[in-house]
């Protein structure tokens, strides 16, 4: 009977090894599928973070270049002030932008095309309510930025 119980404490020994290196194992691997998420999350943060600084730079970038080519032409250069518009809409449309800033996009893309339209209509029919209306989008864009102080590097 010794025998056989030396030989079953033996086995259940063995068994219980074998289930404790098993949790082991388990247990690293569990830690680093959190520690790989936790990478994940970390590079998430650090990608969102650096597409705010990309947008905050390049918005104001192009408005600065919009603003310079504006004062550079001829005050009554519809048709590049137009082109010029145009260009900026485009420059700003291929911009990514963070969720943060989607509101300020949006209305900054609203009141640039509300511009270009007035350019557009001040070519054939050039009138003081037409020039008005352009001197009004432009305040409406300076109000922007004073709206979205986060822009204003």
């Amino acid at each position: 009977m010794e025998k056989s119980n030396k030989l079953i404490f033996g086995i259940v020994f063995l068994l219980c090894l074998v289930i404790i290196i098993i949790g082991i194992v388990k247990i690293n691997s569990l830690n680093k599928e959190v520690k790989t998420q936790e990478d994940k999350n970390t590079e998430i943060k650090v990608d969102l973070s650096r597409m705010k600084n990309n947008y905050q730079q390049g918005i104001n970038s192009i408005i600065r270049e919009y603003l310079l080519n504006n004062d550079n032409l001829e005050i009554n250069d519809f048709v590049k002030r137009e082109e010029n518009t145009k260009q900026t809409i485009d420059k700003v449309m291929d911009l990514t932008l963070t969720k943060e800033f989607k509101d300020f996009h949006l209305k900054l893309i609203i009141v640039l095309n509300s511009i270009q339209e007035e350019y557009k209509t001040i070519q054939t029919e050039e009138t003081v309510e037409t020039q008005d209306e352009i001197n009004l989008s432009l305040e409406k864009l300076d109000k922007l930025f004073v709206d979205y102080p986060l822009l204003n590097n």
